[in-house]
């Protein structure tokens, strides 16, 4: 039953797992052309709110995505549903100012996301980070993919990524549980891929050797997330 359970619900889910709220920050189809000082008041302002949700604990990765028209960045919060999340990103300014609209989805990931960075701005909110750009690989389901992967398919998949991650070629990967409260811009997303550190040429060659990918159950969107380094579990 518990097999069943994992099949129905994600492509793969980390043997040490947590479930948080992750959003995606889309464009705002009603995000208008804006004086550029109007618009870097709100950019600090989005800054600043994000800075505040980290040292409130509430908020645990958020960074900006590149190499997509309608993905601008990731918030991802440790909350006790989506509606709460989402009352937590409608205050951010470029939320108010409709120059970004989150998207909410469960996601199960690695224990101990946002740390150690979370608990070093709660004890001081001065702290420094280390920003980093890593390859962030997005599964998507295709047709196929709708439906349930081979029992066999799912144990290449689980070996798979216990390889990536002893060879301390992935920071996180993460499966996306049930569905999106808004539409997506293409296929649903299934699963996540954060490489380390690596040209995203190079992450794509491995993520094309993924056996969900290899055996036509998902796509590869192929982008790249800034994120604190700290805030994300070393390889």
């Amino acid at each position: 039953m518990f097999l069943t359970f994992l099949l129905l619900t994600a492509f793969a889910l980390p043997a040490a797992a947590e479930d948080f709220c992750f959003g995606f920050l889309v464009a705002d189809p009603q995000r208008a052309v804006l004086p550029e000082a109007q618009a870097a008041e709100i950019q600090q302002g989005h800054l600043d709110y994000m800075r505040q949700m980290a040292q409130s604990g509430k908020l645990l990765v958020a960074g900006p995505l590149a190499h997509s028209e309608t993905l601008r960045g990731v918030v991802i919060y440790r909350c006790k549903n989506l509606e709460e999340a989402a009352a937590f990103t409608a205050a951010d300014p470029a939320v108010k100012n409709r120059r970004l609209r989150p998207v909410f989805q469960t996601m199960r990931g690695p224990n101990g996301l946002g740390e150690p960075l979370a608990s070093s701005l709660q004890r001081d909110p001065a702290a420094k980070h280390t920003l980093v750009t890593l390859p962030f690989i997005l599964l998507r389901r295709t047709e196929k993919g709708q439906r349930d992967p081979s029992l066999k398919t799912m144990r290449k998949e689980q070996d798979f990524l216990g390889k990536l991650h002893r060879r301390n070629q992935l920071r996180m990967d993460g499966a996306f549980l049930g569905k999106p409260d808004h539409p997506y811009s293409g296929a649903e997303p299934g699963s996540l891929l954060v490489f380390a550190a690596m040209s995203l040429k190079d992450a794509v060659a491995i993520a094309r050797n993924h056996p969900l990918v290899e055996h036509g159950y998902a796509t590869i969107d192929a982008l790249e997330w800034t994120v604190a380094d700290e805030s994300i579990p070393m390889p």
